[in-house]
């Protein structure tokens, strides 16, 4: 049976419990420090960085236009609260910047560069952004320079990166940030250990391959010497049943029709916000984590 495989967690090794299946695959629980949540069979690489580039191109939203007016309505809920981190950065580095709207809203006030494997959506971000935008993957991006960045900011984008990756992900920040007052920005999930299937209606896996624990993120600060400067979490609740995120195009055509009437009705998302709290509660949190490199930390 696959709940007696109990795999051990890809970030510390420990090992994990069954916490619920969809779409063929399995999501365990890590029992140890770190307590993340990962995808069994956990994807290799190479599948991982395909469905990152190229994981939407039999869906709606592949189509740039479209993923850049979900972006738009997605950054009205969630900018206010970035640019407070972003403080007075000059210099920023948006990593997976899809079609570059955090790049378009930043660029008034800094010097900004992207990074986008996707064509079509590196195009878009160069129109929208007027930033340097690398259409590559963060590894490939070979000619950044050391050093150089205020910011460095991955927004919705750690669930897709391999845990093998992170000793050179973290390795990279220390590299990239200034010396003097540079943070990472990353805007992720956070999953409770009472959560299960029906807390998220999709998980989009193997899109996503892992998902935070409420400890994952103090576990990878302690780990690859960082310092967490600002946790803020809400219920995920309040971004699901936000009219922004309900306006926003997804993945289906059908679900997107559905959501345009539903957002006509008056207090029906307050409604449906309701309900899901009183039957599910808190299980998942919308997170916004700054980490600052520890005084003294070495660079690679």
């Amino acid at each position: 049976m696959i709940s007696s495989l109990k795999p051990s967690c890809p970030l510390c090794g420990h090992s994990s419990t069954l916490q619920f299946s969809t779409g063929g695959y399995t999501v365990f629980a890590c029992q140890g420090d770190c307590g993340l949540l990962f995808v069994h069979p956990y994807p290799g690489e190479e599948r991982i960085h395909n469905e990152a580039a190229h994981g939407h191109e039999d869906m709606e939203i592949s189509d740039p236009e479209t993923y850049y007016r979900a972006s738009v309505e997605y950054y009205n809920l969630w900018f206010p609260l970035i640019a407070a981190d972003a403080g007075d950065a000059g210099t920023v580095l948006d990593v997976g910047c899809g079609t570059g709207r955090l790049l378009e809203l930043l660029s008034p006030k800094l010097a900004g560069v992207g990074i986008e494997p996707n064509p079509a959506r590196a195009g878009k971000a160069r129109q929208v952004s007027g930033a340097a935008i690398i259409e590559s993957t963060f590894e490939a991006a070979t000619e950044l320079e050391l050093g150089s960045f205020d910011r460095i900011m991955l927004v919705n984008v750690i669930s897709h990166v391999p845990i093998s990756s992170f000793p050179w992900l973290f390795g990279r920040f220390h590299d990239l940030l200034k010396r003097e007052g540079g943070a990472v920005i990353l805007k992720t999930g956070e999953i409770t250990p009472q959560a299960g299937r029906w807390d998220i209606f999709d998980w989009e896996i193997p899109d996503h391959v892992h998902f935070f624990g409420l400890n994952t993120i103090t576990y990878l600060a302690d780990k690859y010497g960082f310092d967490i400067v600002r946790h803020h979490r809400r219920a995920y609740s309040e971004d699901m049943f936000s009219k922004e995120l309900w306006k926003a195009p997804g993945r289906s055509r059908r679900r997107n029709l559905i959501k345009k009437m539903v957002v006509r009705i008056p207090f029906a998302l307050n409604v449906l916000r309701y309900c899901y709290n009183r039957v599910r509660g808190v299980g998942v949190y919308s997170s916004l984590m700054v980490l600052a490199p520890k005084e003294g930390a070495a660079r690679n």
